[in-house]
């Protein structure tokens, strides 16, 4: 009697506009321009809040919400290579913000969007290992359709998608 499904036959995993990284992956990210004049990453600090449908929903600020559970953050538009889409990245791993400074602060190096970065995980909740391995410094030859990220949307956890007010970032 034949299968149902073919051998070997895997649910295609969604695709999000933000990236995540799983046990196991291992992400080729180029850092991309912001669309602002004065910076490429946006820092603050995120805590989730519980909402009446039981779902939760990110409370995030440029400078410290005072929350027992606030995490700092770095945020920054990317292109993701294993998907060939542009991606928001966010990044809450101490290591792998020392990591990424240390390489802006390399003079070899210096700017991340002159090169690759692959991040790696491993392991899951208090076991999770996350690694940073830079390539080496090149001009982006993907062709892909940019993304304008409304910041400050994204800040007030609306649509960052939005055309609306795109030109500056008010910090809160």
């Amino acid at each position: 009697m034949p299968n149902f499904l073919p051998t070997g036959y895997e649910a295609p995993k969604s695709v999000s506009f933000y990236t995540k990284i799983e046990d196991g992956d291992k992400i080729k990210l180029r850092i991309l321009p912001s669309g602002l004049e004065d910076r490429n990453c946006i820092t603050g600090f995120e805590y989730f809040e519980e909402m009446d449908d039981w779902k939760k929903k990110p409370k995030r600020s440029t400078t410290t919400l005072k929350h027992i559970e606030e995490k700092h953050f770095w945020a920054f538009k990317v292109y993701n290579h294993n998907l060939w889409l542009v991606q928001l990245y966010t990044v809450k791993q101490k290591g792998l913000m020392k990591s990424l400074s240390d390489l802006i602060d390399n003079e070899d190096y210096g700017d991340p969007l002159g090169y690759d970065i692959t991040i790696s995980r491993t392991g899951k909740g208090m076991d999770t290992e996350y690694g940073l391995v830079p390539s080496p410094p090149k001009p982006l030859v993907a062709q892909y359709e940019d993304k304008k990220i409304n910041w400050n949307n994204w800040i007030d956890s609306e649509d960052p998608l939005s055309e609306d007010d795109l030109s500056a970032f008010h910090t809160f």
